[in-house]
């Protein structure tokens, strides 16, 4: 059971309301035949995605609970998808977007080292419901989804799980 909430004034510190304890995933779990999964920072942004409908026919969409909300059960959703060959991460763009997307990704390639990581990097201050908002077509969501960037621990300045320097010169061969 879950309850999800998100502000109408314009406090950025105080965008979704969440209740604590929650369980479940919205909108689902994935299929088990998923390939390809996309990560959301909020419920209203995985809704706006599944508004295109050509992306919710090659696409999984899954939403986080902000951007500490990759919960257990989304880890053990995503590790039990067999076929799954790509997440794609759709975190707002701005600095607590793109920091939890490095925290994330490398979780992630941690749990389920055989799948590609890929961002798709939105405008500045952006997120997904917003750039949908601002646009009268919703294949600016696909556009922005096809211009996606694939990860490897190398892009994470400080180092990663699969090397020991925080330097930012990584020994782990590129993915």
């Amino acid at each position: 059971m879950s309850l999800y909430g998100r502000s109408i004034s314009n406090n950025d510190n105080e965008r979704h309301f969440y209740l604590s304890g929650r369980s479940g995933l919205y909108p689902c779990y994935p299929s088990s035949g998923a390939t390809r999964l996309i990560l959301t920072e909020s419920v209203i942004d995985a809704a706006s995605l599944l508004q295109a409908p050509a992306l919710s026919m090659d696409y999984e969409v899954l939403a986080l609970y902000g951007t500490n909300g990759l919960t257990a059960e989304h880890e053990q959703a995503i590790v039990n998808l067999p076929a799954l060959k790509e997440i794609i991460f759709m975190l707002d763009g701005d600095e607590s977007g793109r920091a939890a997307t490095v925290k994330h990704a490398n979780l992630l390639l941690s749990l389920v080292p055989r799948v590609k990581i890929s961002q798709v990097v939105l405008p500045d201050g952006e997120d997904v419901n917003s750039v949908l908002v601002s646009h009268d077509d919703s294949n600016v969501l696909l556009k922005l989804l096809e211009d996606r960037q694939e990860l490897s621990c190398c892009w994470c300045w400080w180092g990663c799980f699969k090397c020991s320097k925080r330097s930012g010169a990584c020994s782990a061969p590129p993915r």
